[in-house]
């Protein structure tokens, strides 16, 4: 658990010459549990390997919303073939790898168009459209409300 981790961090006595070794290495562990228990209960098919392969999908996907990723090269990046990707996220998260990335694209747009004066075109641009019309669609279809509506 976290908390066991945490207490073998703080009583390490370890030489010094392990102690950063000891430190790294518990402190991955660490992150990797809170990683774990912060998503949803991971089902049981699917195996630690597995799960550390689909957050790296899902980081690499969320990490820059403006590209178009394929299930092919994010199954390459994290070496799972492309069936387990997509049956993995919908088995972790409940949703799909283009729906996540759907979601995330909407609530930047969203953000962008309240909370800044960029142009329609640039904040279509980064959140991942090329085509203004496709961005209006998109944003309609997901807030049930236009960009430009929703700005005003």
């Amino acid at each position: 658990t976290i908390g066991e981790i945490v207490n073998e961090i703080l009583t390490n006595s370890s030489a010094a010459n392990l102690q950063t070794f000891f430190f790294e290495n518990k402190v991955r562990e660490l992150l990797l549990q809170i990683l774990l228990e912060s998503e949803k209960t991971v089902p049981a098919e699917l195996s630690p390997v597995s799960v550390n392969a689909l957050i790296k999908a899902k980081a690499i996907i969320l990490s820059d919303i403006s590209r178009h990723h394929t299930i092919g090269e994010i199954s390459k990046r994290v070496q799972l073939n492309e069936f387990d990707l997509k049956t993995g996220f919908k088995k972790l998260w409940g949703v799909g790898i283009y729906e996540m990335l759907l979601d995330a694209r909407m609530h930047k747009a969203k953000k962008l168009l309240l909370e800044t004066s960029k142009p329609m075109k640039e904040i279509a641009s980064l959140t991942g459209y090329d085509r203004l019309t496709s961005f209006i669609r998109s944003f309609r279809n997901y807030h049930n409300i236009t960009p430009g509506s929703l700005r005003r």
